[in-house]
């Protein structure tokens, strides 16, 4: 194990897993047992996501009389997982030459990284194909606009 205080990341873990990290993570050991990783801006790493010893880390038993450690384990989920909070908002009524935008740019609750949204469309007695082939895409993006070529005169959308 490590003493305690701050260490540098990239000397006891993987290239791999400091690209997960993102930018500026740090390392700090507390206790001789367990390593605190701070993320830094653009952490990609997620609950599952194998974090990977350095093949040349400096990690040894106590007395320091083993062999450097190898291997790996899985990132654990956290105990209380955050819950994002959707908010959208959109005009209730456009005209037949406005596109519709939605925007979820007030959405809270992931913990400080892009949301992925998921975006649908309800629209009772109506086949709407090309707005769900658009609203489909993956994307992180808060807001997304909708043609309104794509829309149909005289019924309501649900999003």
């Amino acid at each position: 194990g490590g003493s305690t205080g701050v260490t540098v990341c990239s000397v006891i873990l993987s290239s791999d897993t400091m690209v997960l990290l993102g930018t500026g993570s740090t390392c700090s050991w507390v206790g001789d047992t367990s390593l605190l990783v701070v993320l830094g801006s653009g952490a990609t790493i997620v609950p599952c996501d194998n974090v990977i010893l350095a093949a040349s880390n400096p990690i040894k038993n106590k007395q320091g009389t083993s062999p450097p450690s190898q291997g790996a384990a899985p990132v654990s989920p956290p105990l209380i997982p955050l819950i994002p909070k959707p908010r959208l908002s959109s005009p209730s009524v456009i005209s037949a030459c406005q596109p519709l935008v939605l925007d979820a740019t007030l959405s809270s609750g992931s913990g400080g990284r892009p949301l992925e949204m998921a975006w649908s469309v309800a629209v009772p007695g109506l086949l709407h194909t090309e707005i769900d082939t658009l609203l489909s895409r993956p994307s992180t993006s808060n807001q997304v606009t909708i043609d309104s070529t794509l829309l149909t005169l005289g019924y309501n959308y649900t999003f």
